[in-house]
């Protein structure tokens, strides 16, 4: 399976990888896909990234979303891809863009153009090693009241995968999550503080494999479940009610198969 889903990466790949089938090149999903790929051995792709993001950087150092605008995550990811491909100086412009964007609570915003923050942002904090992130969006329990009642599992994960990188302990609300998933094994595409759930999703399910796997618990059912979802092209569909295949499950699923 894993030799499909690499095949349809690079068969989605006219410069960075679309975002979805039908779709566009996506400058988010291109950087932090580069990484996986060099697990994999795929470094002539990887480089095919990033001299397509070399040649979208905006001259601030920010990378744009595929509306035009700047953003805190999608940099930072960019900056993530560059950064592995040895690419120093358009990474250290990434960064010193971000670090120019934090607000005064210590997180980072959204855009550079408000003063809105949101859990996936504790990624691109996470990425850039950021002291200030760190001292936001720790949290102790199974569930931070910042994000809400409700939640998308998808950008809980994100910004899980940032605090666990900025060494802060979340096994307490892995272990709470795992009450989410256990009915279908797929994690929900959103959850109501880790007991009311709604529909699936498959990038979740293989963030929260890789989190499960960091800290010793049961993964290996979630991603038999993802499995049964990928289609003979060897894409990854979002759901199992949408099969509309996208790129950053497929990332997620190899990074949660490799090792």
């Amino acid at each position: 399976m894993i030799e499909n889903v690499l095949k349809w990466i690079k068969n989605h790949s006219p410069s960075g990888v679309l975002n979805w089938e039908g779709g566009e090149p996506y400058p988010e999903v291109t950087g932090y896909l580069i990484p996986t790929l060099l697990k994999y051995g795929e470094n002539k792709l990887a480089r095919q990234y990033a001299d397509w993001l070399l040649s979208i950087q905006n001259g601030n150092g920010s990378f744009s979303d595929i509306n035009g605008i700047p953003r805190t995550f999608d940099t930072a990811a960019c900056y993530e891809g560059l950064i592995a491909l040895g690419e120093v100086e358009a990474a250290d412009r990434a960064k010193k863009w971000l670090q120019g964007l934090y607000l005064d609570c210590g997180a980072l915003p959204i855009t550079e153009f408000d003063n809105n923050t949101h859990i996936y942002t504790a990624r691109a904090s996470g990425l850039i090693n950021s002291r200030y992130g760190r001292q936001y969006w720790s949290f102790v329990g199974k569930w931070d009241e910042r994000w809400g009642a409700d939640q998308r599992t998808h950008y809980i994960a994100y910004g899980l995968e940032g605090l666990s990188l900025l060494g802060v302990d979340i096994s307490e609300s892995l272990q709470a999550s795992k009450n989410a998933a256990i009915k279908t094994n797929l994690m929900p595409y959103r959850t109501t503080r880790w007991s009311q759930n709604n529909g699936t999703d498959t990038s979740a399910t293989c963030q929260f494999a890789i989190l499960y796997k960091q800290y010793g618990l049961e993964y290996q059912s979630m991603i038999e479940a993802v499995e049964k979802l990928i289609m003979p092209s060897g894409g990854l569909p979002l759901n199992k009610d949408n099969l509309v295949c996208a790129s950053w499950p497929a990332k997620f699923y190899l990074d949660a198969k490799y090792g």
